[in-house]
């Protein structure tokens, strides 16, 4: 459920690479941007875990209006780099929800996605990295949750497209 009204990724993204975060997308938008038509309210990534890199995300965050509304840890309010604890924290903003990982589940964290992940460009002066399609089966495998199973389904089907379509040229 999406405590927000409008969900405008890109310029969350935007204000992301403004404040020099160091992150990967991951979740639906990674899916999205990787050609699934996967639809998506919210927006996950996940960062490098530097105090510096924390500060900035914060800073991000903060230019964004998001709100902290992780549940059952307490304080919630404007984002501090003290709520960067947990391995989700959850934060809801006028433009959209935003996920932040410390660690993603079955592959790791920053430093291990960074090496599972391509640069893409966006829009002029907007290049993010994303997790590659191996990365985001991976992440989405055993989870339990009914739409990752089906998200799973539709990204080892664009990978078999494009394994299919790469080995015929």
């Amino acid at each position: 459920m999406s405590h927000s009204k409008a969900f405008d990724p890109l310029e969350i993204l935007r204000v992301l690479t403004m404040q020099d975060v160091q992150y990967v997308v991951i979740g639906g938008v990674a899916s999205s941007l990787q050609g699934s038509n996967q639809l998506t309210y919210d927006i996950d990534l996940t960062y490098e875990l530097s105090d510096h890199n924390k500060q900035r995300l914060v800073e991000a965050l903060k230019q964004l209006e998001a709100r902290r509304i992780t549940e059952d840890v307490g304080e919630l309010g404007p984002p501090t780099v003290g709520h960067l604890r947990e391995r989700i924290e959850s934060f809801v903003c006028p433009i959209g929800d935003i996920d932040v990982f410390s660690r993603v589940h079955r592959v790791g964290g920053y430093a291990e996605l960074v090496g599972k992940s391509e640069q893409i460009m966006i829009e002029p002066g907007l290049e993010v990295r994303i997790a590659d399609l191996d990365t985001l089966i991976e992440s989405k495998t055993d989870t339990g949750r009914e739409k990752d199973i089906l998200a799973v389904v539709a990204l080892r089907l664009l990978r078999d497209e494009r394994t299919t379509g790469s080995s015929q040229h």
